[in-house]
């Protein structure tokens, strides 16, 4: 099956030597999103504000590679602190 690597300016730079997201036939694996900018620089702040961050990225590579958020089938989500969770 082919794959194809799936980069994007409009989210921020990837953490380590991967792309963005990886389309394999029908299905495309996004990596982790952090809570940064595109430029690289990292969202302060609240919990809220850095969430809210984390999905901006991954949207954008969702879109980069074709899709969106609504398109989605599992999300991993690790916490600090566990009284984030709501």
């Amino acid at each position: 099956m082919p794959k194809r690597a799936v980069t994007t300016d409009k989210a921020a730079p990837a953490g380590g030597p991967y792309s963005h997201a990886v389309v394999a036939g029908d299905t495309i694996y996004l990596a982790g999103a952090v809570p940064a900018l595109p430029d690289g620089s990292w969202v302060t702040g609240s919990f809220a504000e850095q969430a809210h961050a984390a999905f901006r990225n991954l949207a954008a590579v969702a879109e980069a590679a074709g899709a969106s958020l609504d398109d989605a089938v599992r999300v991993g989500v690790y916490l600090r602190d566990f009284a984030d969770f709501a």
